[in-house]
């Protein structure tokens, strides 16, 4: 498609420069709409926790405010100029206008990336290669000062590869000072310079003449030097620092998308699987542009090699090796890339129209309206995409357009709590916490002012303690033990520094099995729970605050009184009011709830009574033997009727426990507030099929754990209630998501209980189904399928001998739908 660029001559030409210019709007309201979706990074709020230390007036520069393991360690901060003008706006005009500048900022990057081009030729290759650049990094378009490299990075590219090029020289020393106190990838800037005047001096000299002085190179690198921190200021970013690369924080499978490389971030196809070789499911958009980039780049230099001997060949060669090196640096290659594609392709076509020798047969003015009119619709659709976040990487949901700040509710209510029990004394100025997730750390850092981390994602600045660090969090179960490990979670806080230890992680199944093995410790007593977070009191700690076992966390308080007890957890959301039915534009107008933390504090609480069953009941059980033998002693006290005192005496140590009550193997109001808070999750996300599974799921343990499974026995509408309230929820979860296996399992299960035969078929066929479709990675082994199938080939026989008893048996039944019905239910055809 020849689209011609504004202020060309001719009538044709003049049509399809308002072509151009209408495709360019579009490309950069693509831009602004890919980076439209919420700021969720938890560092974020690390880099306001900065800036607002900054404009209080009590910053040092080389000092850290954030962590208490630094001490006598130079911080070098790059971004500070970034925290302090973050924290202004975000203060002065809210999230929304901090979300706005960002999407603001990547539009004014599109913008400049289609400047970089040949200008008199067509725009058909600035348009191509701006888009693919723009989904390339989509997903990395997050409210870091990152951001400001990729921009000031496409300004460097810019005005290196324009013509002529010393015209705007001059500016990229004053670029670079700007950068060099925005962020810690400021030296991308001069080490670009020096690739383009490395080219000048291999090109020949009559090709194009050196603009390049030493004197504008030397005075690049001289302007990194105007920092606060000077010659501090040149200190590798962590992702290619080897202090960090060959530190214990490689090993930790929670910062594992931290050293991720390119062959493991980029994925083209989106399965059930993030591995590359899956080849069914939806295309990765995200993926197949980096891949693009990468092949149709390297292509570009094969079909215009004099472009080898140039700067942007040494540009394109570092950036693909910082990519392919980690996949978290891509959008610094995808920024480069695309003007660099744009250039040799252009370049080689401008070269070949010189030899050729032929006319150039021009098409149809009606060909190329149609096809400048096919290309205006697939840029409005990849916009109507991006609206829906399916552009921006693999959690849709997160990527919804949204122009707010979200911060997730676990994290933010975890700090919030600890900052109240600050300021009512419970903790003091000497207790140290240490958190286990650095999203804790930066969540911390913003709402509970004053608290200290050990360590948080600054990972070049905490290598001194990398070991220490991951040598807790091993203990803590949130790593795997190094093989000949042997020491117990105990080691963890003889002697601690810290005295309160907050446990979180993103993967919630990695956090279930390391809160168990620290709740069931003696030495610790746990605080709160919320969200992905567990919060745990170390009592050996040296501390001078109130003792932790006078404000644990109870749960029969919690449960029982939501109102009136500072240790309770969030009450239950409103329930959602009735909508009508949705519309196709739902989609683009209705905004999604963020993810609810009750969901996750609900598998946290089911992973405890997991746990509880076996101690509490010991404990209760061995609490009402002690009252039963004193009681024993006391009633047989005394010389009288010694025979007859004796026989009642065996026959009551024999017979007692018949006269017990059924007993609670966990704590009651454990359950209780579990359902609540199940409750909560489904009220804040209706359409989350993991929170109708929570709330199955807390519905069963309830009947579980409770004497409400003995007295179902003799109360059945207390059973048949439960049955439904857990049959209700379940079945709402596989309604969402049919491929739920958990939830398939469960009900199962329950339908097993009830002798509901067609019930447990259909859930098993479709669990069979699911498992089919897995990845070899995930799909269950050969054995456990074959078991499956052999269960479903049974059930489906007995099924079918039911339904023939129910022909046969309900033919003297006549037009009574009622009686055939109950005939039914009593023969397990629930659902026929």
């Amino acid at each position: 498609m020849p689209v011609a660029e504004s202020g060309s001559t001719g009538g044709g030409t003049r049509r399809f420069s308002i072509s151009a210019v209408t495709l360019s709007v579009l490309v950069v309201g693509l831009a602004f709409v890919c980076a439209s979706y919420p700021i969720r990074n938890s560092d974020f709020w690390r880099h306001l926790a900065v800036g607002r230390v900054i404009s209080q007036g009590n910053y040092t520069f080389g000092v850290d405010p954030l962590s208490y393991t630094t001490d006598g360690i130079y911080w070098a901060n790059h971004a500070w100029l970034f925290d302090l003008v973050l924290y202004q706006i975000y203060g002065n005009f809210g999230g929304a206008a901090v979300a706005l500048l960002k999407a603001g900022a990547v539009a004014f990057l599109a913008a400049i990336l289609l400047q970089c081009r040949r200008h008199g030729q067509s725009m058909t290759l600035p348009l191509v290669g701006t888009v693919l650049a723009v989904i390339a990094m989509s997903p990395r378009f997050l409210m870091q000062s990152a951001l400001v490299s990729i921009v000031f990075l496409a300004i460097t590219i810019a005005i290196l590869t324009s013509r002529p090029r010393s015209r705007l020289l001059w500016l990229l020393p004053v670029l670079f000072a700007a950068w060099v106190n925005l962020d810690s990838w400021f030296f991308l800037g001069p080490v670009v310079l020096l690739f383009f005047w490395i080219g000048e001096r291999l090109a020949p000299r009559d090709e194009e003449p050196r603009a390049i002085s030493i004197w504008l190179l030397l005075a690049g690198f001289a302007a990194c030097l105007l920092s606060p921190h000077h010659v501090h200021a040149w200190v590798l970013p962590p992702e290619i620092s080897p202090a960090v690369l060959t530190s214990d924080f490689r090993d930790d499978p929670r910062l594992a998308r931290f050293f991720h490389p390119a062959w493991r971030g980029i994925v083209l196809f989106r399965g059930s699987s993030p591995d590359l070789w899956i080849t069914r499911g939806r295309p990765d958009l995200t993926g197949l542009a980096a891949a693009g980039l990468f092949i149709v780049g390297g292509v570009s230099f094969i079909l215009h090699p004099r472009a080898l001997r140039d700067g942007r060949f040494f540009v394109w060669l570092t950036m693909a090796g910082l990519a392919l090196w980690n996949a978290r640096l891509i959008s610094f290659f995808a920024v480069a890339a695309g003007p660099i594609l744009v250039l040799n392709l252009q370049d080689f076509l401008t070269s070949r129209a010189e030899t050729s020798t032929g006319t150039v047969r021009r098409g149809s003015w009606l060909l190329d309206a149609l096809t400048a009119g096919l290309v205006h619709l697939v840029l409005v659709g990849l916009i109507a995409l991006a609206w829906l976040g399916g552009l921006q990487g693999q959690n849709v949901d997160a990527r919804l357009a949204a122009w707010e700040v979200q911060p997730d509710a676990g994290l933010r209510r975890g700090a919030e709590t600890r900052a109240a029990w600050r300021q009512k004394g419970w903790l003091t100025d000497d207790d140290r916490v240490f958190h286990a997730s650095v999203d804790a750390a930066h969540y911390s850092a913003w709402f509970a002012p004053g608290e200290k981390c050990f360590v948080d994602l600054r990972l070049n600045h905490f290598t001194k303690v990398a070991g220490e660090y991951e040598g807790v969090c091993q203990r803590l179960g949130l790593k795997a033990p190094t093989p000949g490990e042997s020491k117990s979670q105990s080691v963890v806080f003889e002697k601690s520094i810290f005295s309160v230890i907050v446990v979180g992680d993103a993967d919630i199944e990695r956090l279930r099995a390391a809160v168990s093995r620290i709740w069931l410790q003696a030495d610790v007593v746990m605080l709160d729970v919320g969200g992905r977070e567990a919060t745990f009191g170390v009592p050996g700690a040296r501390r001078n605050g109130v003792p932790f076992e006078l404000w644990k966390l109870d749960f029969n308080q919690a449960a029982f009184f939501p109102g009136k007890s500072d240790e309770a957890l969030p009450t239950v959301a409103a329930a959602p009011s009735a909508e009508a039915a949705p519309r196709w534009w739902h989609l683009f107008t209705k905004r999604r709830p963020p993810p609810a933390s009750e969901i996750d504090t609900t598998a946290l609480l089911l992973q405890y009574i997991d746990d509880q069953k076996r101690t509490h009941s010991e404990a209760v059980e061995r609490s009402r033997l002690a009252l039963f033998a004193a009681g024993l002693v006391a009633e047989n006290a005394g010389p009288e009727r010694l025979i007859e005192k004796a026989t009642m005496l065996k026959f009551k140590i024999d017979y007692g426990r018949l006269f017990f009550a059924p007993l609670d193997t966990a704590p009651p109001g454990l359950s209780y507030l579990m359902i609540r808070q199940a409750r909560a999750g489904v009220a804040a996300n209706p359409k989350s099929a993991l929170a109708h599974l929570r709330l199955g799921q807390a519905y069963l343990a309830l009947i579980d754990t409770t004497r409400e499974g003995v007295w179902a026995a003799r109360f059945r509408p207390l059973a048949q209630l439960r049955h439904v309230q857990a049959i209700g929820a379940l079945e709402r979860a596989v309604a969402i998501d049919p491929d739920l296996v958990a939830a398939r399992e469960l009900l199962v299960r329950v339908y097993s209980d009830r002798g509901m035969l067609d019930c447990i078929l259909h859930h098993l066929n479709e669990q069979i189904r699911v498992e089919q479709e897995k990845s070899p990675r995930d799909a269950p082994s050969a054995e456990q399928l074959k078991e499956l199938r052999q269960n479903w080939t049974e059930l489906q026989k007995a099924v079918q001998d039911r339904k023939n008893e129910l022909i046969i048996g309900s033919r003297g039944l006549g037009s009574n739908p009622f009686a055939r019905a109950s005939m039914a239910l009593r023969l397990g055809l629930a659902r026929t």
